[in-house]
């Protein structure tokens, strides 16, 4: 079956049946032309993994099971824990929500110590309101992706999504042993700790920077707009500065030379 019909038989995107190819999930056969040729094994998988994804699973879990890896009714079970931890925590929100909605106020009328004394009052019952720390654990992760990124060529929420987190943890443990290791007997330019620990030394400085103007942006939006353009603006200048410095020192030695 060619990738079209599999298309509308099972009222998916393209996009998406060749990203669940990418993953692994499915190996469809070529034609002599190069085209894929969707067995009815790939169709049944196809269908297995809408079911399971619709129901929240993750492409991790899903891959688990297919490799029998894991059992169908405990990762379901699991599943379902998570579900209900979910809803669990989301219904504090969705009844004072709505209760705000009945008020028909605009902001400007909105009493903010009323329901942060509510929301205070119900968390100490144990209700659960959105966790408002994971803004910044959100935008530490990104920060921590990025750095891996450029100092190491790696695409941490890639590796992440597909063994996961612990896993992924662990790979960069073993990135920045292997890089202490190089730095001690390869290439004798430092200690292992400092060479081990310099990626997260690199994250540290990041979040100290970054951390307070992404607070600052959701105050005063303009102001940490400008505070950035002018740190880009003397990162830029210090290294056109460190260029100028090494193509004068390359033509000073050319010269002498």
């Amino acid at each position: 079956m060619k990738i079209n019909e599999v298309e509308k038989l099972l009222n998916i995107t393209r996009a998406n049946i060749r990203f669940y190819e990418k993953e692994g999930l499915i190996e469809p056969a070529r034609y002599d032309n190069g085209y894929r040729d969707y067995s009815d094994l790939d169709i049944v998988k196809l269908k297995r993994i809408i079911v399971l994804r619709k129901l929240g699973v993750s492409l991790p879990d899903i891959r688990r099971i297919f490799d029998n890896e894991a059992q169908l009714n405990e990762v379901m079970q699991l599943n379902a824990d998570r579900l209900e931890k979910q809803i669990f925590e989301l219904n504090g929100a969705l009844l004072l929500s709505k209760e705000i909605a009945k008020q028909r106020i605009g902001i400007e009328t909105f009493d903010e110590d009323l329901y942060l004394r509510k929301i205070n009052e119900e968390e100490n019952y144990g209700v659960k309101f959105n966790d408002i720390f994971n803004d910044c654990i959100d935008f530490e992760k990104e920060i921590f992706a990025k750095m891996w990124k450029n100092v190491f060529f790696i695409n941490f929420p890639r590796i992440e999504k597909k063994i996961g987190f612990w896993k992924a943890v662990i790979v960069v443990l073993v990135i920045c042993v292997i890089r202490g290791l190089m730095s001690k007997f390869v290439w004798h330019n430092g200690t292992f700790l400092e060479s081990f620990i310099y990626p997260f030394e690199l994250f540290a400085g990041a979040s100290l920077v970054m951390i307070p103007l992404y607070l600052l942006s959701k105050k005063h939006e303009k102001t940490a707009s400008v505070i950035i353009t002018v740190i880009f603006a003397v990162c830029v200048l210090f290294l056109l500065a460190v260029a100028g410095v090494f193509f004068y020192a390359v033509i000073s030695y050319l010269i002498d030379s």
